[in-house]
Formats: C-alpha cells, structure tokens, sequence
C-alpha cells in the first residue's frame, strides 16, 4: 500500500493532465502582466510568432479588440503608409508580435467615423465638458455681443481628452491621446478624415512642400512638418488643416479650419 502522501501526489498530476492544465497550474486563457492596447487598423493585425513580415501567422486580430503588450517594441517598419515597430502581444492564449503602429490605448474610431467627434464619442467620456478659455467679441474688434471664441475640453477615457473650439468664422476639434506615437495615433484618426480630403491611405508628411498626391480644386495641399508636428493645410472653404502632434509621450490630432 502506497503512502498517504504519494497517493495524494498522484491523484494532483492525473488531475493536472485530465484536465489539460500545465503543471504549474497557470491558465493559459488568463492574460498576462502588461499594458492593454487597441487593434486601431482598418481590417485585422496579424499576431506572428517572430517579430517580421515573413514569420508564420498565429491569428488574425479584429479591429477593435484588445491585445495586451508584454514588452518593449523593437526593429522598424512600414505598412500601409504607418512606421512602427514589432511588439511582444498576447491574444486569446498565443503569444507572439504585432505591429505596433496599429496599436493604440483607446478604442479605433466607429466605421464611416465622419469627424474627431464621432471618434471621441466611441472612445468614451469620462466625464462633463467644462469651458476652459473665451473671449468676447469686442476684444477681437469684432462689432458682437458675446463671445467670438469659446474652447470646451471634455475628459475621455483612458485619460483622453477631447477640446472644441468655435470661433467667429472658425472652428477645430482636438483629440489628446497619452502614450503612444504620432504614427498610431495617426493610423486610427485618418479613418476620419474622408469627408473633404480623403486621407484614409496616408502617412504623415515626411517633409514639407506641396503633396503629390492630393490637391483640390482650389489648389495645392501642403504637407507641414515642424517642432514635433506633422500635418497639412489645404484651401476648402478659406482654409483647413489637420494637425497631429507630438508632445513627449502624448500625441494630438486636430482638424479645423475657417475663414
């Protein structure tokens, strides 16, 4: 007759392995210490098993779901007009790489998303909109009563925050997005951006001077880069622009524009 000890062991391996569990008891469904992100591209990321294009494909993440980063990016590249890196990701038990330029800390705006609105809206408030600068119209030699430029800042989530402006003749929305980079950020807002100027298969400017590949009919698009920022300004109506902003660690994008 075995000891009382060695059958007590044995019945804790033959439970172990009828039930599919490692050893060291440790779901693997259960995610692991790391930082939640967003899959922000416009159809699937792939998970791969090594940090590159040509490594085998795990699975076919959807847009919208959360993947959780385990690690530091590392290498360079470029897909679909977005630079990033290759992240160590974990997603529904596998551990592998994505491509981090499509990963983001808040939610991929809605499909057909038609401004920076509509993206806030789907990333969520988190709390009530307070102004937070005016000005009278009287200080702007503007023949008004009242105020001619009110901007408003309503807190998002994952410490997000969304800021309007309304002037006399002008107007812009600005999106404040903390850790991450002004490529990801970029790869979810320019899926809302193809209501004037389709910008939905472009990257950020790489330097300034007009865009080969835009214009309107009044003219050229400008393609700006400087102090952190990269973006365009382009004549519909009086004139108009989109803006994303490097700022440490957080990224803005704005789009506005008036007379």
């Amino acid at each position: 007759m075995l000891p009382r000890l060695t059958l007590a062991a044995a019945f804790v391996i033959a439970g172990g392995l009828c039930c599919g569990l490692p050893e060291t008891g440790v779901d693997p469904n259960t995610p692991p210490a790391g930082q939640p992100r967003y899959v922000v591209s416009a159809s699937t990321l792939k998970l791969r098993a090594s940090p590159s294009t040509a490594a085998a494909t795990l699975a076919e993440v959807p847009r919208g779901a959360t993947v959780i980063v385990t690690g530091a990016s590392t290498g360079s590249e470029v897909a679909s007009n977005i630079r990033g890196g290759w992240a160590p990701v974990w997603y529904a038990g596998q551990s592998g790489y994505a491509f981090d330029g499509f990963l983001l800390p808040v939610p991929p705006p809605p499909v057909d998303c038609p401004n920076l609105s509509a993206w806030a809206l789907a990333i969520g408030f988190a709390g009530p909109e307070t102004v937070i600068a005016k000005q009278a119209c009287s200080t702007m030699g503007v023949e008004m009563e009242g105020d001619c430029d009110t901007t408003k800042r309503t807190p998002l989530n994952g410490q997000a925050w969304l800021e309007t402006n309304a002037g006399y003749e002008w107007g812009s929305d600005t999106i404040h997005i903390p850790n991450t980079t002004s490529d990801a950020v970029w790869a979810a807002a320019r899926q809302c951006m193809k209501t004037e100027l389709d910008f939905s298969n472009e990257g950020l400017p790489t330097a300034s001077g007009p865009s080969p590949t835009l214009h309107t009919d009044d003219g050229e698009v400008s393609m700006l880069v400087s102090e952190g920022m990269r973006g365009w300004e382009f004549p519909l109506g009086c004139s108009s622009y989109v803006h994303v902003t490097q700022k440490g660690t957080d990224v803005e994008v704005a789009a506005g524009g008036g007379c």
